[in-house]
């Protein structure tokens, strides 16, 4: 059995070779057959992963082509923008400002702010101070008799359809809604601060007469105003002017701001309205620069003037209040004029939170109310909000203590400690006689 098998294996083996003989001689004769420009063939120098590298010439690499040097022109650096010329309390405790005062002697107190020509002067005298003009934005053409026909778009009527005059000083009100009004009074406000180098502008007026309270109300062509057109017109008109001041101030007085009767009454739109520009001006503070010498805000609404002030001033916006005497024919007493005094300043002092606060105490313009000593009284820094303690309204300081009796009788109090008067008498409690005020040193 193992003989055949192996007889089988050595035919196999046999034929496997004579296959062999014959492929080897039919591929002689197939190389000669070929053509005699065949390349030959390719032959592997080393083995790579990723290619296999003849013997064949390799292409000529081309030189890289260095690229362009693009030149970047420097950008331009834009000047720093001017800084607004903010005032600057120079006083130790109240800070004074001024408005068409004619300074014809020498004042020992420092004016940080001023309204009119006279203010710019006051650099010379304080580094710091500076000066505004002032515009009205609510009245104007008072030259113009035909205005009502031929611009009767830019001015305000009446219910009548007449011609509408301010109540202060009976020229025509103008209609803030009209975009060519805003245009001049913008205009106009650009040219003074610019015509006299002003740091800025007092913007009064600013929607006065728009709707009044005992008296008819205003019209535009036929439509009354209505409170969110008025809220409006304002914020229009101040955005308006707001455009052509760039670094210059802008200070807004009028309805909102007047008092704290109208501040409080709409406070959310007076403090957003106050926003457009930089500061207010409170024209009535304590009282209507002519009514009479005898005449005294009730306490409720004293304290709206007062919390007006400490809201106003928080976070040290430019406020600027005004507590007048105007009328030559109800001119106050000495004796009236001290007791005045004393009881704004006081008041002054219960509410300002700022630093940008300022005070202006105007009886017809005079300038020697500037040297009283209560002006300059080191009182130092408030430590806490006023409070009030058996009907008198107090404000303790770092140096002495602040105290206001706003109500139409006479009240006592003890104090906490010993303080002393102006004229040096200590003492450690006070009776106060109806609207009066009181400034203490420890």
């Amino acid at each position: 059995m193992q003989n055949v098998e192996y007889e089988d294996q050595v035919k196999t083996m046999t034929k496997v070779r004579r296959l062999g003989v014959l492929y080897f001689a039919f591929c002689i004769v197939l190389s000669a057959c070929s053509p005699v420009n065949l390349l030959p063939p390719q032959t592997e120098i080393f083995p790579s992963p990723v290619a296999f590298v003849s013997r064949t010439t390799p292409p000529v690499p081309k030189p890289t082509v260095t690229p362009t040097a693009v030149v970047v022109p420097p950008t331009a650096v834009l000047p720093t923008p001017a800084a607004k010329r903010i005032p600057q309390d120079t006083s130790a405790t109240i800070g004074l400002w001024g408005r068409d005062l004619a300074l014809t002697q020498p004042v020992s107190a420092t004016i940080d702010l001023g309204v009119g020509e006279w203010a710019l002067k006051l650099p010379s005298k304080n580094a710091q101070a500076v000066a505004l003009a002032y515009q009205t934005s609510h009245v104007g053409f008072e030259n113009d008799p035909n205005i009502a026909t031929a611009k009767p778009s830019q001015v305000l009527f009446d219910k009548d359809k007449k011609l509408a005059l301010s109540s202060d000083t009976r020229q025509p009100l103008l209609n803030i809604r009209d975009t060519e009004v805003r245009v001049w009074i913008g205009n106009q406000a650009a040219e003074l601060v610019q015509r006299g180098n002003y740091d800025g502008v007092l913007l009064d007026g600013l929607g006065q007469d728009l709707i009044r309270p005992s008296a008819a109300p205003i019209f535009t062509g036929t439509k009354e105003f209505t409170e969110q057109q008025r809220r409006d017109a304002v914020e229009g008109l101040l955005r308006n002017v707001k455009t052509k001041f760039g670094t210059k101030l802008l200070i807004v007085g009028g309805y909102a701001w007047k008092d704290g009767s109208a501040y409080m009454a709409r406070q959310e739109e007076a403090r957003a309205l106050a926003e457009v520009g930089d500061g207010i001006y409170v024209s009535e503070f304590l009282r209507v620069p002519i009514s009479k010498t005898t005449d005294f805000r009730s306490e409720a609404n004293w304290r709206k003037d007062v919390d007006m002030l400490a809201s106003a001033s928080f976070g040290d916006r430019i406020v600027l209040l005004r507590t007048a005497f105007i009328d030559p024919n109800n001119v106050p007493t000495d004796e009236q004029e001290q007791q005045w005094m004393m009881y704004t300043v006081a008041s002054y002092l219960l509410g300002k939170n700022g630093k940008q606060t300022y005070l202006h105490f105007d009886v017809n313009g005079r300038t020697d109310l500037l040297n009283a000593p209560v002006l300059i009284t080191p009182l130092g820094s408030p430590l806490k909000a006023y409070e009030s303690k058996s009907g008198i309204f107090m404000r303790s300081f770092s140096n002495g203590i602040v105290l206001v009796n706003p109500s139409n009788t006479t009240k006592k109090i003890d104090l906490d400690r010993d303080y002393k008067t102006e004229s040096g008498v200590s003492t450690k409690s006070v009776s106060m006689t109806a609207n009066t005020g009181l400034i203490l040193l420890k």
